[in-house]
């Protein structure tokens, strides 16, 4: 968070994304937090992302988007994002470092 604006795009239900917010301190740890339930679309609709990109105040192409589900990261790249499909931490870490994120102190 020191060196990059932050933020989540969940698809979670009401009740659950008010927990987990609350529960883990979202809002601490976060940006920017947009929920489906609340924003009234879900992923991979092009839609959400626009709107975390605008509350992030950047450019897509100034953006990495992580998600485990293809749909989701095809989406994503479809509006310029740098997106990342998850599926295991040490995958993770070398394609951040492939678009310029983290590999150093």
């Amino acid at each position: 968070k020191k060196k990059y604006k932050t933020g989540i795009v969940s698809d979670n239900y009401k009740e659950l994304a008010d927990f987990i917010e609350l529960e883990y301190s979202l809002n601490a740890v976060f940006d920017v937090l947009v929920f489906s339930n609340r924003e009234g679309t879900k992923k991979p609709g092009k839609r959400i992302f626009l709107i975390a990109i605008k509350s992030l105040g950047v450019k897509p192409e100034e953006c990495a988007f992580i998600d485990d589900k293809p749909e989701n990261v095809r989406s994503a790249r479809g509006l310029g994002m740098k997106a990342i499909l998850f599926t295991d931490p040490n995958k993770l870490k070398k394609d951040l470092i492939k678009i310029g994120i983290g590999g150093g102190k």
